[in-house]
This record gives C-alpha cells, structure tokens and sequence, in this order.
C-alpha cells in the first residue's frame, strides 16, 4: 500500500520537495513524475516515506526481461524490505550536520534505506564496512566491489539505488515568517506581553506588499503570521529598540521622526531629543536611558558616542573616541564594546559608573577585535567581535575575574567567504548561547553551520542549529520559538525563502507551506533549437534558474516580474535535457524540462 493524498496544491511542490530529499527525482521519465501526488503538509519523516513509496512503486513496475531469474527473485524480496522498511519510518537522524546529507548508519544504529536493503539481505558487514568508511556518500560516488556486486547479484542499477538513498535533514531548519522584508534586519524585539515581536532594520516593505518604513511589528496565530506596520516608520535604518514603560524606543541613523531616536506610544511617533550620527544600542541603567554609538549630541556639537537621557535633552558622556556597538550592565557598572580609543590607548572595552562619571576604566587587558556585542551567560559576561586581523579568530572571550580570555571553541574551525568573520550576536536559548553572524563552521570536512551555532555546543559537535546564507544581526524569542534577523535570503536547503526573518524548527515540524495557487509557465519552442526562447508566466517570476539533470546548476538568469511574456537568452549549452525553474520574491516556484537540440 503506497502513501497517497489529494490537496488543493500543486504536484509541482510535491516534487520540489521530493528533489530536496533526493535529487535524481529529476532524472526519473514521465511515468514515474505522473505518480507524485498532490502537495499538502507533511513531517520530514513522511516526505521520506513518501519519496520511498514512490520509488517502490516505479521499481516494481520497471522492465526486468533483462534480470535472470535468480536476480528477479533477490530484487522482488528486496523491494518487500523496502516497502517494510519505510512503513517503519525508522529512518537516521541527522543531529551532527546543518545541511541534508545521506548517513549510511547514524550513532543511534538507525540504517539508511539502501544499508538497510544490503544488512536485510545478509550482508550487514558491507554497510558497516561503508559506513566506517564513508558514511555521508552518495551512493555513485562509493566505490566497493562488495556493493557492485550485491547491485548486481540482487538486480538493481546503482543509479536505481541512488535514487533510493534519500538525504537526511538538518535536525532543526528555517521557516519563513509570511514573506519577510525586502532588506535587512538589525534588531528583534518580543513584547512584554508576549503577543508582538517587533522588525527593524533597513526596509520599506514587510511581508511582499505591506508599506512598512523600517520597522513592523508580527503577530502570530496558529502557524499565520501577521505583519503591522507602525505609523510612517522612519526615514532611515533602526540600529535598536528597547520597551520602557509600555512605549516602544527606537534609535539608529534617521531624521524623521526625530534626530535618530524615536517613541512610539502606541498610536503615533514623537522624537526624543537631538543627536547627529549613529545610534547602536539604547539600554536602561539605573532607571534612565542611554544611548551609544558613533554620534554626537547636539547640545555638545562634538563626538561623544554615550549619553545619557535627562528627561529633556541628551548629556554627554565624553571620553570614547569611535564607535560603540555594545552595552551591558554588569554589577553596577555599564561594560561598553566597540572599535575606540580612550586616552589615546585602543581599548574596544572599557567600564564606567555613574558615581565616577568623568573616567572610563580599563580591563586588567584589552580586546584586540571589534566588539559587536555583550552577553551575560550562565554567572558570566561573553564578549562577540567582529574580525580585525585576519590571522586573529579569537571572536568570543568570557570576562574572568578583570581579565578577557579567549572562549573560541577549535578556532580554526571558523572561517568565511566574505570577509571580515564576524560574530554580531549573542542570546541565551535555555541552557545554549546562541552566536549569529557572518561565519562558516566546519571542524572536519565540509561545512557543518552557517552564520548560527550554539557556541558552548560546538565541542560536542551539537551546536549547528539552522543555517541562513548571510549574516545574522539578531535574536529574539517569541512564543517559544527561536527567530533570527539579518541580512539572509535563504536557508540551508537553498529553496526556503526567509528574507531577512527566520523562526527555527524542529524535526517533525512543517517546513514548508503549500502553494496557494496552480503556478505553471509556459516555453517556446521546446525542444529549442538556437539559444533563445520565449517564457510566459502569470506569478511575476523574476529569476530562472538552469540546471542539469543530476541537479547541477547551469545558469541563472533575471526575468522582469512585471512582464507575462519575455524573451530570454540562454547560454550555450550541450545538446540534452535540462530542468529550468522560475521563482519569484515570495518564494514560489515552478520546474519544466526543456531539451536542448
């Protein structure tokens, strides 16, 4: 009996999501692709169920006149393990990684679908030889005689087993928040009443069509987010905010409302008092407001880069030369981090007191990186920093004592495609300090997390949480459920379209959303005989992605969303077939074969 439903969607997204467990789905012929059902939510464990049912199904109804009676008989008994096999659903779980990857045998003996066909047929020692060996492979890229022959003994093609082995998702992954921001995100903010989460950062749009100048608030009910925006926003990006007495402060680098700081009652914007440059951080210290930065105050007209709220107007706190990034209270004192100078000695870290306000306090010794964030962690004061030397990757270190140590787990695990390596944030997720950024971790072979970790889990190989392909700028908890905001645009499978905004998920949970409408294109003429071609879509698709049948990508090309019907230029290609893919900025997607003469 084979998985099958009926929904409202398109069997477009139902092999969309089948190619992320498998990418050979895109190799299969008409017959096999007729059989995918049409999509609805489901678990990761039932999409590989589903990818199994179906790849039995097509197995079983393969030509076999070629097999010897002694093979039809092995690959009919096989097929029966498998079908037992994934009606069981104890498939391996991967809690090592932060991509999708097949795991031929994982910690807790859970045996992958091909392992297992191999061990239910006698052989266990071959799929513990391969899992010793090379756990992770893919199954064209192994080389043992003793699975060549046991393919050929039992009457499968290893491309046949290929198309078996699924990929394995990452323990936790990304899910959108509706359709995010058209920029980036800086700061996150929950509410105290636990209803609303606020966004901002550097945007004008939330959510694909909602006015929003830099800072909306969500709710969220049931899984349906729901973005607000709140009156005409600012006029420039939101560094900061923070909630005092049931107002909503705002500051970073804008002129309307107000001169970089801003309230919001509730029901309309006021400005709070005059500065001139750049706000990072508003934070609360001893019942009054401060603010830090690159800026000054305009009753000063000279760079201060702290001040203080009175009530009426901003006083400075002179003494830092550059830029503040972090405030934290610790005790009685306010710890401040950055890129600056006091006395003309560079500090990035330094501590004042309100009862000694003319003097700036060093540590027994100093940070070396920028500071881009402070963290009280676990009886301790963490530090995060942004890369200055690119031999230096001490980018976290605890507070001991007065002294700054080093608390970067196999530094030389770390490292980035886009320099400088940054970690910009940090936030406490029950007993986890999550650290996000702009980083690559990968402590054996391959990449294992990107820009997010639980950096006191790394050791253990634990922390890798879900992965974004750009910086992360923040944190925030909301519900029960871990968000992160930055300048990312997409997840760890590549497909899972965040912009800027992700709440992670665990395994089990929906990952995706169905297609809410029947989205299709149309070309011309296909097979194409020169290297131009017409396209016509209806879903303002403003990208279409080439690639070939084993999923390799060819080319991307930018459509004009607005226009139904275009022509485009593709590039020289083979004679074959390939797979072209149109998407649009919300995420939505449709897949064509197309046959290059």
């Amino acid at each position: 009996m084979f998985l099958v439903f009926s929904g409202m969607a398109s069997p477009a997204a139902s092999l969309d999501k089948l190619t992320e467990v498998n990418r050979y789905w895109q190799l299969q012929p008409a017959a096999a692709l007729a059989s995918v059902p049409e999509y609805r939510p489901m678990s990761e464990t039932q999409w590989i169920q589903l990818h199994l049912s179906l790849v039995e199904q097509s197995l079983r109804a393969t030509n076999t006149l070629h097999l010897t009676a002694s093979q039809k008989k092995n690959r009919s008994q096989a097929l029966d393990d498998l079908h037992a096999y994934w009606s069981a659903g104890q498939f391996p779980r991967n809690e090592d990684y932060s991509f999708r990857t097949p795991i031929f045998i994982d910690r807790h003996d859970n045996f992958c679908a091909v392992g297992y066909l191999v061990k239910a047929s006698g052989h266990e020692a071959v799929s513990r030889k391969i899992a010793a060996q090379t756990n992770l492979a893919y199954v064209l890229d192994m080389n043992y005689r003793e699975l060549d022959q046991w393919a050929y003994s039992y009457g499968f093609s290893k491309e046949e087993l290929a198309w078996i082995q699924p990929g394995y998702p990452p323990k936790q992954g990304t899910q959108a928040v509706g359709a995010g921001v058209n920029g980036q995100v800086n700061a996150l903010l929950t509410w105290s009443d636990g209803q609303k989460m606020f966004v901002a950062g550097s945007f004008d749009t939330v959510d694909g069509n909602i006015a929003a100048n830099n800072i909306a608030y969500v709710t969220e009910n049931n899984g349906t987010y729901t973005w607000h925006p709140l009156g005409e926003g600012t006029d420039g990006p939101v560094h900061t905010m923070l909630e005092v007495d049931g107002n909503l402060i705002v500051a970073g680098h804008f002129n309307s409302p107000g001169s970089n700081v801003a309230v919001w009652d509730g029901n309309s914007w006021q400005a709070l008092g005059c500065t001139y440059g750049s706000i990072s951080q508003l934070i609360m210290y001893k019942n009054e407001l401060y603010a830090v930065g690159e800026f000054d105050v305009c009753a000063a007209l000279s760079d201060v880069n702290v001040a203080r709220w009175n009530d009426t107007y901003w006083q400075h706190v002179f003494g830092l030369q550059g830029r503040v990034n972090a405030v934290e209270v610790v005790n009685d004192d306010l710890v401040l981090g950055g890129r600056f100078y006091y006395v003309d000695d560079t500090l990035n870290i330094a501590k004042w007191n309100i009862d000694d306000p003319y003097q700036y306090h060093p540590f027994a010794n100093t940070i070396k990186n920028e500071v881009m964030d402070l963290h009280w962690f676990n009886d301790t004061l963490y530090a995060a920093c942004r890369q200055q030397n690119p031999n230096d990757t001490s980018l976290l270190l605890m507070l001991n004592d007065d002294t700054w140590e080093n608390a970067m787990p196999a530094p030389g695990a770390f490292s980035t495609l886009q320099p400088p390596m940054s970690f910009n944030r940090l936030h406490t997720d029950g007993d986890r300090l999550m650290t996000g950024g702009n980083f690559n971790y990968s402590p054996i072979v391959g990449v294992w997390g990107h820009n997010c970790i639980a950096i006191n889990e790394v050791i253990s190989n634990s922390g890798e949480w879900f992965d974004v392909d750009s910086a992360i700028n923040a944190f925030a908890t909301f519900k029960g459920a871990l968000y992160a905001g930055g300048k990312f645009k997409k997840g760890s499978s590549n497909s899972t379209v965040l912009n800027g905004i992700a709440r992670r998920i665990n395994e089990g949970e929906v990952s995706i959303k169905p297609v809410n409408t029947e989205l299709t294109f149309n070309i011309y003429p296909n097979p194409v005989p020169a290297q131009k071609i017409i396209i016509e879509q209806s879903f303002d698709a403003n990208l279409a992605t080439i690639t070939d049948v084993a999923g390799r990508r060819i080319a991307s090309i930018a459509l004009q969303g607005n226009k139904q019907q275009q022509e485009v230029e593709l590039p020289r290609l083979a004679s074959g077939l390939y797979m072209i893919g149109l998407s649009n900025d919300k995420g939505n997607k449709a897949i064509k074969k197309i046959i290059i003469d």
